[in-house]
C-alpha cells in the first residue's frame, strides 16, 4: 500500500492528479498475451472521505508493465 497524501482538497468538477510510482521487483514479469493464456497487472486505489461523511471509493484500472534495460 502506497499512501498518497491526506487532507488533499477535492473541488466538484476540478481535476485532481497526485503523482506517484510504483516499485516493481526485478523480476516482475511484464504483461503479456498469447493463444491460451496471459498476464495482466492492476492498480487498486481507494479514496477516503472525511470521517463525517464516511465515504469510500474503491477504483481497479489495468496497467500495463514493459521490462526495460
Amino acid at each position: 500500500m502506497i499512501k498518497l497524501g491526506n487532507g488533499i482538497p477535492l473541488r466538484n468538477g476540478t481535476p485532481v492528479t497526485v503523482p506517484f510510482a510504483v516499485p516493481l521487483p526485478e523480476d516482475a514479469p511484464p504483461t503479456a498475451e498469447g493463444v491460451h493464456s496471459s498476464l495482466v497487472w492492476f492498480l487498486e486505489a481507494t479514496l477516503m472521505y472525511s470521517k463525517w461523511t464516511q465515504g469510500i471509493e474503491k477504483v481497479r484500472r489495468q496497467i500495463v508493465v514493459v521490462n526495460a534495460p
